[in-house]
């Protein structure tokens, strides 16, 4: 009877013991070796501006979170300012605002993130966004034409592509290609005198995707790279489409010669405004790092993963941690040492002498 119990309950530890190792590699994702690294990137923003004496309001556009990027950590430096972050509705852009009652002379302020690279395979997360119109096609546009020089303009070049063109997606790239082709196409030269203020390739792009009635929007953000000060800003337009946002130029060889997007705002705003002061100026940095795999499991996970976590030896102070690590050992020794007397033969001073004069 008592054998049969013994090995119920050694049946129901080894199933148990077994179970749980399979959750946290497979599901959470712990590493099986220790010492295996994956990347992360530290992004450093640095607004520096010369204040009036006047009160100071300040506002930044933050990174955003994207299907393929994540961001675990954020902090803010700013001694003696007001702070709060919020997201606006309409854009889903991230902005920190910063306010002081009095300020002069010379200001920075600091923003620093730790980004990572997410799993691609997640479904999108934003729902389409609803166009307004007119369309190209509705009656509505049609009597635009009649009057409008830049509409005519865009249902010639609408009609043009729509014939070369298969989805969405193909839609936007051959569009591309018509505003990247020399000589300029001369209905753009129409669009661009029409309008009221200078506009730049990606609003038009934008602009004539909304009369296709193909939501799309302009971004703005940095490249990941190996470690670099003052990255440049970068503008391209995205389409929605079954996997979400996707890029027009969206090339998987640019994306591995010069590194991962970061998105950062969308939109025609600036990436900072400061009222207050002048000269103002910002700097971004990045920097890539090696971080532990089961940092980055831990980051990745939610609060089952973050309990394990804390229920593990990682979770206590380093000198315990490497006095667990020794004891930890003992229930391996006692499994060699039975198998050597019991399965082999070998001769020992007991079970738990060989054990502690190996620990020792």
């Amino acid at each position: 009877m008592r054998t049969r119990l013994a090995w119920l309950v050694a049946s129901v530890l080894f199933v148990l013991s077994i179970g749980i190792f399979l959750f946290k590699v497979i599901s959470l994702q712990f590493p099986l070796e220790p010492d295996v690294s994956s990347e992360s990137w530290h992004i450093e923003a640095r607004l520096a501006f010369i204040a009036k004496g006047e009160p100071i309001k300040a506002k930044v556009f933050l990174p955003r979170f994207s299907k393929d990027i994540s961001i675990v950590d954020e902090n803010f430096v700013s001694d003696g300012y007001g702070f709060d972050t919020y997201k606006q509705k309409k854009s889903g852009n991230r902005v920190a605002r910063w306010s002081k009652r009095n300020a002069k002379g010379k200001e920075l302020l600091f923003y620093r993130g730790i980004i990572y690279e997410a799993d691609t395979s997640s479904p999108p997360t934003e729902k389409a966004p609803k166009l307004e119109g007119p369309f190209y096609g509705s009656k509505a546009f049609e009597a635009l034409t009649e009057d409008d020089p830049v509409a005519l303009a865009v249902a010639g070049i609408i009609e043009d592509v729509y014939e070369r063109s298969a989805d969405k997606e193909t839609f936007a790239s051959e569009l591309l290609q018509v505003l990247d082709q020399e000589p300029p196409d001369k209905r753009l030269e129409i669009i661009r005198q029409e309008s009221s203020e200078r506009v730049d390739d990606q609003s038009i792009l934008s602009m004539i995707l909304g009369y296709a009635n193909i939501p799309s929007r302009v971004m703005h953000g940095i490249r990941l790279t190996e470690d670099q000060r003052d990255v440049p800003i970068e503008s391209w337009v995205e389409v929605y489409g079954e996997d979400g946002w996707v890029p027009v130029s969206d090339d998987d060889e640019e994306e591995t010669t010069q590194g991962k997007r970061l998105l950062w705002w969308s939109g025609a705003d600036p990436l900072f405004k400061v009222e207050g002061g002048r000269q103002a100026q910002i700097t971004i940095s990045v920097k890539r790092h090696l971080e532990s795999v089961l940092t980055e499991a831990i980051w990745k996970g939610d609060n089952i993963t973050r309990g394990f976590y804390n229920f593990s030896v990682y979770s206590l102070p380093l000198d315990v941690q490497l006095v667990f690590s020794v004891l930890l050992l003992i229930p391996l020794g006692g499994l060699v040492v039975s198998f050597m007397r019991q399965i082999i033969g070998v001769k020992t001073f007991g079970t738990f002498t060989p054990i502690l004069v190996a620990v020792a």
